[in-house]
């Protein structure tokens, strides 16, 4: 009975040792931040192109800010550099109002899958495109809504 109790408190203590991995893990990749933390330049920028916008959330993504916002009960976000160069935008979109080829090849190849977020994205050089999360990996697909790639699937 004793090696038994051992093995439990042992992968107890690994799962808490891969949790705390886990969180900080997060805190590293996506920091929040205050205003103030975030450069001039971006912050301008996101207000000119976002007067209206109360309250947004700023995070610090790698060498970009990234912050999220909500526009017409929508919720946004916006992907700058540190110069304050717009690099991408996007917006949860309903899945009716994705091109039909997107809607097409999901039934086709993800039938019975879970999508648990669908954005249409927008590049600062005007180029469109949209991301599908489902069932825990994502689907690129172009303005057209042709496939582009994938990142692994549970």
């Amino acid at each position: 009975m004793r090696p038994k109790i051992t093995v439990k408190v042992m992968s107890v203590r690994k799962m808490l040792l891969n949790l705390c991995f886990l969180l900080f893990s997060f805190a590293v990749w996506a920091q929040k931040l205050k205003a103030i933390e975030v450069p001039l330049a971006v912050i301008s920028a996101f207000n000119i192109a976002n007067p209206a916008v109360l309250n947004p959330e700023w995070y610090k993504e790698d060498s970009k800010f990234k912050v999220k916002f909500i526009v017409d009960k929508r919720p946004r976000t916006a992907t700058y550099s540190e110069s304050g160069t717009l690099v991408v935008h996007d917006a949860k979109v309903a899945l009716t109002l994705i091109p039909s080829a997107i809607k097409a090849y999901l039934d086709k190849n993800y039938s019975g899958k879970n999508i648990d977020k669908v954005l249409k994205m927008t590049a600062a050089n005007g180029k469109t495109s949209y991301l599908i999360s489902i069932d825990g990996g994502d689907l690129i697909f172009d303005a057209n809504g042709r496939f582009v790639k994938a990142t692994p699937l549970k």
